[in-house]
């Protein structure tokens, strides 16, 4: 098939999508379907090149494994060696340890079943992944090894005639399949072939049917294409479930542009977006790397930061492309042998040997114990799915062998945190307690979490559950705990990620209605307490730190008085007061009415002096992550916890 400009600069508006959003979310909320965009051009390309071939019974698998491997895996080797150097010089033993393990995965092209392995509420940051966007080149990959032996078993089975017929099949399959999972399971959905297969597939179907359109229907759909792919990145966000029945904009838009097979339009003919569709792939994969870099060492992206680290992405596009991509696609040395040898001998041994011998403790150093207190003991009844049939559903803290249960905690993965305190606490005055939690779910009747897990974990169902049991069984403490702000702000600066609470089980993905939701779910919460004889104890929110814990560590122990820097960098009083200040006074003001009986406990008091609230001590480090507690700084509540009752 001859060059298609057309289709080189679809490539390029899909990696400038792509790019866009990962440098500044506000610019392009929805340039993530950018990826989308590149997968349908795959599966366009990759069937013209295989059913060509399988016509004219001359299609070797060998051959084409080699012609991807050619174009794909040079690049991405010296991009990860580049990494790895880097990486041991500058980046953070832990940091540098997952970026080993994710090298080693990107490599074999398992990357997106890692990352989906390691998706959930407590993953660490994606701007820590310095190969998180690989998922998208592993799905391709794994397309490319399924892909062809699937049209083979076809062709032997069946006729060549029936091979669209069967396409056209595993599409609707993997969309159907798309389309449930992203709503059930929207990890699963978001990194595993199965439901982005279709994508791909479509995009083969825009080469097995194409049509002949008058030079007027071209410009028209390829204006349609183009208008349905920029209207995705522009109305489309992180909000949106994803990828599901959305992902069909951007996939069809891109088919539109494909089958208009205009020649004479303006992505053809503009000589700089030409450009950045040859170098495009070699873009994208630089251009992650680069942010992660400026975000592992700036908390906040200046504009001069974005705009240095766009103009980089394409500068270092454009140098692998050149110096890479080109003069690997033209040796003629690169054999089967020499890809066999890559994935069995380099590869696969990868992990052992970085892992033994890339360790770069060696720049980096700070107490054992500081590095023992980072963690969490795990707890049966938090997560537990079987939570709302279970007969199991509520753990024990404290004196178990006590008859009665004297108090209830309840709330998210905060609450969760912070169980040491409240099992040191029932100990203390030989009391039995009891727990139950879901991650994402605050302890507050009458709310829905718009979260896609509420099937299996169904956050007001569970709230309900806990109220009829404290007033069953006539339990007079009740703790509320949670991570009050994650239901009603963005975070710092307003970004990072917030769950939408709503009154209706499907409601509206929107901050204003969230915080009144919120504001209602508290009053009923307190008030429906008060009813039944309880005054509930709300701890209000620890402070979130900006940088986790091992950076602030690892960076201070850098420094000649680590303590100097320790409170330099951790956060403000004025900016946690700031972030917090909506919540805390939906609570402090019913507290101070008289319509309403709550005790608060602000962990402020703790945790916190005149200026920062310090993520620990030189020796100990208070928090396990950002904004959870480690077991050591948990149990530096317990004083307030006893002030705050009076069993």
């Amino acid at each position: 098939m001859d060059f298609r400009r057309d289709i080189n600069g679809l490539r390029a508006i899909a990696v400038i999508g792509v790019i866009l959003y990962h440098f500044n979310a506000n610019i392009l909320p929805g340039g993530f379907a950018g990826v989308d965009v590149f997968f349908v051009i795959s599966g366009f390309l990759m069937t013209s090149i295989i059913f060509r071939d399988l016509t004219n019974d001359i299609f070797s698998l060998p051959v084409f494994y080699l012609a991807r491997a050619k174009r794909i895996i040079p690049p991405l080797l010296i991009l990860c060696c580049a990494l790895l150097l880097f990486g041991w010089m500058f980046v953070i033993p832990p940091d540098f340890q997952a970026l080993t393990k994710h090298v080693h995965k990107s490599l074999n092209f398992l990357s997106n079943i890692t990352y989906w392995q390691e998706s959930g509420y407590f993953d660490v940051d994606a701007e820590l992944k310095w190969l998180l966007h690989t998922w998208s080149l592993s799905v391709e990959w794994q397309f490319y090894i399924v892909y062809p032996l699937l049209l083979l078993m076809v062709k032997q089975l069946v006729k060549n005639i029936l091979i669209p017929r069967v396409i056209i099949a595993c599409s609707a399959i993997s969309f159907i399949a798309c389309v449930y999972v992203s709503w059930y399971w929207p990890n699963s959905a978001f990194y595993l072939l199965p439901t982005r297969a279709w994508e791909m597939l479509l995009g083969g179907l825009a080469f097995l049917y194409p049509r002949k359109l008058s030079a007027n229907s071209q410009k028209w759909l390829f204006r349609i294409g183009i208008m349905m792919i920029i209207a995705s990145y522009i109305l489309l966000d992180s909000a949106n479930m994803w990828p599901g029945y959305l992902a069909a904009v951007p996939v069809l838009g891109t088919i539109a542009v494909i089958m208009a097979n205009q020649g004479n339009n303006l992505l053809s003919n503009n000589s700089t977006v030409q450009l950045l569709g040859r170098t495009s792939y070699s873009t994208y994969l630089w251009h992650w790397p680069i942010f992660v870099a400026l975000s592992y060492y700036y908390i906040e992206l200046s504009l001069l930061h974005i705009a240095s680290g766009i103009s980089a992405s394409i500068f270092m596009g454009w140098l692998s492309y050149t110096l890479i991509e080109k003069r690997a696609a033209k040796y003629k040395g690169m054999n089967v042998v020499f890809i066999l040898l890559y994935l069995g001998v380099f590869s696969i041994t990868f992990s052992s040997i970085s892992s033994k011998y890339l360790a770069n403790e060696i720049n980096f150093s700070i107490p054992n114990s500081v590095k023992a207190s980072i963690k969490r003991a795990p707890a049966a009844c938090f997560d537990n799915k079987d939570a709302l049939t279970s007969q199991t559903w509520l753990c024990s803290l404290g004196d178990d062998s006590a008859s009665d249960t004297r108090f209830i905690v309840m709330g998210d993965s905060h609450m969760y945190s912070q169980l040491p305190a409240f099992n040191a606490l029932a100990s203390r005055y030989h009391l039995k307690g009891q727990y139950t939690g879901f991650s994402g779910c605050p302890p507050l009747l009458g709310v829905y979490p718009q979260r896609s897990d509420q099937v299996e974990k169904n956050c007001f169902k569970l709230n309900n559950k806990l109220y009829d049991y404290v007033k069953d069984n006539a339990i007079n403490r009740v703790f509320l705990s949670a991570r009050w702000s994650y239901y009603t702000e963005f975070g710092y600066n307003g970004t990072g990620d917030m769950v939408y609470l709503s009154a209706k089980k499907v409601g509206r993905k929107d901050q204003r209605n969230s915080f009144e939701t919120f504001q209602t779910g508290v009053k009923e919460t307190i008030k429906r307490y008060n009813d039944i004889g309880v005054s509930p104890v709300v701890i209000l929110q620890v402070p979130q730190q900006k940088l986790r814990p091992e950076k602030l560590y690892y960076t201070a122990y850098l420094q000649d008085i680590p303590l100097h820097s320790l409170a330099k960098n951790s956060i403000s009083i004025q900016d946690h007061r700031a972030l917090q200040q909506r919540v805390n006074n939906v609570f402090k003001e019913l507290a101070e009415s008289d319509d309403y009986a709550l005790t608060i406990v602000d962990p402020v008091d703790t945790f916190c002096n005149r200026k920062s609230c310090i993520v620990g001590t030189a020796t100990v480090s208070y928090y396990f992550d950002k904004d959870h507690l480690a077991e050591s700084g948990a149990m530096y509540l317990l004083p307030q916890l006893i002030n705050a009752v009076n069993f």
